[in-house]
C-alpha cells in the first residue's frame, strides 16, 4: 500500500513509501484530490507510463531505458553513504558518468542496460580499496559520497556491496563528495 510517510507534504510524491508509482497511485486512489484529481479515471497502465514519463524524462542525470531503475531499486529517503572510486584529489563531474556514458559503443556483459546507466557504488570501504588493485582502476582514488534523501534510486547490484545509484538530475553529487585516504 502507498502511503505518505509522516510529515510529507501533498505533491511531494518523493516520500511516498520510497516507491516512485505510490504517488500517482495515491493520486489514482479515491485519497487523491486537489488539481490532479482527474488521474483517478486514469487505469493503472496509463499511471504507471505517466510515473515512467516523468521519471525518466524529468529526474535522472542521464536518459533511462524503460523500467530503469527497476522496481527493485529503492528510493533514497534517508541518509546513506557509500564509496566510489575517481580519478583525482578533486572529484569532477566527469568521475561521476555511467559506464554507457564513457564508453558509448561497447558492449556490458554481466549487467543490464540499466545497470550500465546507473554509476557503481560500493557500501563498503574495504571493498572499493580492493578494486584498486585492478589495472582499470590503478591509481584512482576512493571517494566517500553521502546520499541524502532525495538522492536518486539505488540497487543491490553484483557481489560484495557493490550497489548501482541512478542519481536525480538535482542532486548535487560533488557537493556530498569527500576523496579519503586509502
Amino acid at each position: 500500500m502507498c502511503v505518505p510517510e509522516t510529515g510529507s507534504q501533498g505533491g511531494n510524491w518523493g516520500n511516498y513509501g520510497g516507491r516512485r508509482d505510490c504517488f500517482f497511485d495515491f493520486l489514482a486512489s479515491e485519497g487523491g484530490r486537489g488539481h490532479h484529481s482527474h488521474l483517478r479515471t486514469h487505469s493503472n497502465l496509463k499511471v504507471k507510463a505517466i510515473t515512467r514519463m516523468v521519471v525518466q524524462s524529468k529526474l535522472f542525470r542521464e536518459q533511462l531505458p524503460e523500467d530503469c531503475p527497476p522496481q527493485e531499486a529503492r528510493q533514497l529517503i534517508e541518509i546513506t553513504e557509500m564509496f566510489r572510486l575517481v580519478r583525482s584529489q578533486m572529484p569532477l563531474e566527469a568521475d561521476f558518468r555511467s559506464q554507457r556514458a564513457e564508453r558509448p559503443d561497447a558492449t556490458f556483459y554481466n549487467v543490464t542496460e540499466c545497470q550500465a546507466r546507473g554509476l557503481s557504488l560500493f557500501a563498503e570501504k574495504v571493498e572499493a580499496t580492493k578494486q584498486l588493485r585492478s589495472r582499470r582502476f590503478s591509481g584512482r582514488k576512493i571517494c566517500r559520497v553521502r546520499l541524502n534523501p532525495g538522492a536518486g534510486y539505488i540497487e543491490k547490484t553484483g557481489k560484495g556491496s557493490h550497489h548501482t545509484w541512478w542519481p536525480f538530475a538535482d542532486y548535487d553529487i560533488l557537493a556530498h563528495c569527500r576523496v579519503e585516504s586509502t
